[in-house]
């Protein structure tokens, strides 16, 4: 999994699964020991697995909401092959 931003105590990482095929780009809120999985439709984003305190959900979604293009372009590299390793999504401040 590799990490593409971290504020507030909430790291934000994205990952291929190995033979997984996700259609929709998709990430992981980490906040202490709980975890959740989110996916950007064209329209929302939502949580498709795990939890987060109601007050971490929304520090992610309005993240998410403002870096949904960043999300997306690199869901696409990773895809692709072609994520930057270094690459960082501006957090939330």
């Amino acid at each position: 999994m590799q990490e593409i931003s971290h504020f507030f105590g909430i790291i934000i990482s994205i990952q291929a699964e190995a033979g997984a095929k996700h259609g929709l780009p998709r990430f992981h809120a980490i906040s202490g020991v709980m975890e959740a999985v989110y996916e950007i439709t064209e329209t929302d984003i939502v949580k498709v697995s795990g939890f987060l305190f109601p007050e971490k959900e929304c520090l992610v979604l309005g993240w998410a909401e403002l870096r949904r293009a960043e999300i997306c372009a690199a869901w696409s590299d990773l895809l692709n092959g072609k994520l930057n390793q270094d690459l960082k999504i501006k957090p939330l401040q």
